[in-house]
């Protein structure tokens, strides 16, 4: 028996349909129905790529409405932004050029060819002394200061430096005499060395003779005469070849001693002068006859001149009487001597002794000789 089989195609159909009608919708909707007119909110661009140095950009516009994206553009590529600084690759020293190149200040990318850099600046060191010399007999002292570069031997500078002598002065003489000029050497001489830097020479004149004058006068002529031994060189003074010097001759008053009853003098003194240079004095002593003798007064009243006292004893002696009034004897009392004791030891053997009498007319005790005539 056949069984008959029964297909129900009815649920089929059904889908089938759905199918047709939401194929049909979106068909509609997609071919069918107004575009949309895009339009972006605030008309804002969105960028999708950032223009680089080297590469371009993109942006776009988002419609608000459909969400769709419109306007596209391409954003120009940047360029490199090169400033003023150089990247380094060597640095330079004062005898070799270094080299350096610039580069993008946003991408740090090197723009265009190396370059040379200048030559740096030398650097000064220290001092250095070269070419010293020492003290000598024909060189003075010396060095040299020299500042080289410490990196290459550039010479920034050399100063010569002259070290002075330390002088000492030595003096050697050649001592004048009375008529020959001497010579005076003053030699200036380094201490270190001993070379000598200068010898100046000094004339001496001629000292002349240093005598030991004597002033005479000659009454005769009424003319001093000046005669001299020179005490160097035993010459003696010659008017007539020692032409050089002269002399004149004063009266000195307040050396001079006006007469009296005792005595008095004329004084004079030469000035003795060398090519006009006074070299020395002499000094002339004339005594003069007193004006009057001594004079005592007696008990009577009488002046006694001294000469009229004046006697003389055999041996041609002068003396007074010591019984004449003024005269009194000098004795001296030793210890335990009395008065008249002192007094009789002053008496020689021939009745003699010494005694004063006092001038009347200067004033002044005279010592005499006396005679004891009162001798008992």
């Amino acid at each position: 028996m056949r069984t008959a089989k029964y297909h129900d195609y009815a649920i089929l159909k059904v889908v089938i349909f759905f199918l047709i009608i939401v194929i049909g919708l979106f068909a509609y909707k997609t071919f069918v129905k107004t575009p949309c007119v895009h339009t972006a909110e605030g008309n804002s661009w969105i960028t999708e790529k950032e223009a680089t140095c080297t590469e371009d950009g993109c942006r776009y516009k988002k419609c608000s409405e459909c969400g769709e994206h419109f306007d596209e553009q391409k954003i120009s590529k940047l360029g490199h932004k090169v400033d003023d600084e150089e990247i380094v690759i060597e640095e330079s020293t004062c005898t070799k050029q270094g080299t350096a190149y610039k580069a993008c200040s946003v991408c740090k990318v090197k723009v265009g060819d190396s370059f040379k850099l200048p030559l740096a600046d030398h650097t000064p060191g220290d001092i250095v002394v070269e070419n010293e010399l020492e003290h000598n007999a024909t060189q003075g002292a010396s060095y040299e200061n020299v500042v080289y570069c410490t990196d290459c031997d550039y010479e920034f500078s050399r100063e010569k430096v002259d070290v002075k002598h330390t002088v000492k002065t030595t003096f050697t003489d050649i001592p004048a005499t009375c008529t020959e000029n001497g010579t005076k050497y003053t030699t200036y001489s380094c201490v270190e060395c001993d070379k000598v830097i200068n010898i100046v020479e000094t004339t001496l004149n001629s000292l002349g003779h240093d005598f030991e004058w004597e002033l005479t006068y000659n009454g005769e002529a009424n003319k001093f005469l000046l005669d001299g031994d020179c005490d160097e060189c035993g010459h003696t003074y010659d008017p007539a070849v020692d032409t050089e010097y002269t002399f004149e001759v004063e009266k000195s008053e307040t050396d001079s001693v006006a007469p009296s009853c005792i005595s008095g003098n004329d004084t004079y003194i030469a000035t003795i002068c060398f090519n006009g240079v006074v070299k020395g004095t002499a000094t002339l002593v004339i005594e003069l006859d007193p004006v009057h003798n001594h004079t005592i007064i007696t008990e009577s009243g009488e002046a006694i001149d001294y000469m009229l006292l004046v006697q003389v004893d055999d041996y041609g002696k002068t003396y007074f009487n010591i019984s004449t009034y003024g005269i009194y004897l000098v004795y001296t009392v030793e210890d335990g001597q009395t008065i008249k004791e002192a007094m009789n030891a002053e008496w020689d053997e021939n009745g003699f002794a010494y005694g004063v009498f006092k001038c009347t007319t200067c004033n002044e005790w005279i010592a005499i000789r006396v005679f004891n005539d009162l001798a008992e």
